[in-house]
Order: structure tokens, then C-alpha cells, then sequence
């Protein structure tokens, strides 16, 4: 477990640095979230709860970052994985919570698939850029950047 906690926080760190490997890699990386959100839901290796705990934590992150960077898509890998009877369990127990802690993407309105995954898309994004949109749309105050929190003296 440790190694798969390992994995998805590098995976996690480098979305951001290489989004424009999403046009070739995306539906890997939805792939690791989907695997990665069942098995902490049912937990078949039986892994001690405080392991489990930081695996659902990256997983959180994860799908933070993808539903920041490429949300039509995700949304609709959500939609057909989650749709299928064998997964019910895991969308409620595990994504639906998360569901619940984002605002609505902007780019689910304005956006398409294919422009998000338009290496033209992120030619004028920096890193942090990137993380600071991912963050904007999430509701958790230890994610969010709301600007309002700021305080100037």
C-alpha cells in the first residue's frame, strides 16, 4: 500500500507539469483513479485502516486534480464507469462524497473534451497556474483559494 500511496502522490505532482501528456495518458490516469477508489472501498488485502486512510487521501487529491484539469472528460469517465451495477458501491461510498466538495467546472458549461486535451489549451499555463485552477473549484477550505480567505493588511 505504501507504494501504491507513493505512486498516485507522484502521479499527482506531475499531472500539473505534463498536462499535455493527458491526450495520450488520460484514460490511464482515470483508470489508476477508478482502481485506486475501489480498492480502498473494499479493501481486499485487508491493509491496516491507517494505511487506508492515507491511500483515500490521495485518491481525494487525485481526483481533485483530474476533475481540475480535465473535467468534461472526467465526467464522463465517471458517468460510464459509475453507471455499470458492479460499481455502484464505489461511487457511493467514495466518489459521490467527493462529488459533493467541488463546484461546478466552469469548463463543464464552456468547455469541450477535445479542448481540453489541446496541447494549445496549456501553452499558457504555468505549474502553479494549473494547481491554482484545480484548487478554485474545489469546496474543502485545506484545497480551496477562495479569495475572499485572503487577508491584506
Amino acid at each position: 500500500v505504501v507504494v501504491l500511496i507513493t505512486g498516485v502522490l507522484v502521479l499527482i505532482t506531475l499531472l500539473p507539469m505534463i498536462p499535455q501528456a493527458g491526450k495520450q495518458h488520460i484514460y490511464d490516469f482515470f483508470d489508476v483513479f477508478g482502481r485506486l477508489a475501489s480498492w480502498s472501498n473494499k479493501n481486499p488485502g485487508h491493509v491496516p485502516l491507517v494505511y487506508l486512510v492515507h491511500l483515500h487521501a490521495g485518491v481525494y487529491s487525485l481526483f481533485h486534480r483530474l476533475y481540475g484539469m480535465f473535467p468534461c472528460n472526467f465526467m464522463s469517465y465517471l458517468r460510464l464507469h459509475y453507471s455499470m451495477k458492479e460499481n455502484l458501491d464505489t461511487f457511493q461510498e467514495v466518489v459521490k462524497p467527493m462529488l459533493e466538495h467541488v463546484r461546478v467546472h466552469p469548463e463543464l458549461v464552456t468547455g469541450t473534451q477535445d479542448y481540453e486535451l489541446d496541447p494549445s489549451r496549456w501553452r499558457s499555463f504555468e505549474v502553479h497556474d494549473i494547481m491554482i485552477e484545480c484548487s478554485k473549484v474545489s469546496l474543502d477550505p485545506l484545497e480551496s483559494s477562495c479569495e475572499e480567505d485572503f487577508y491584506y493588511p
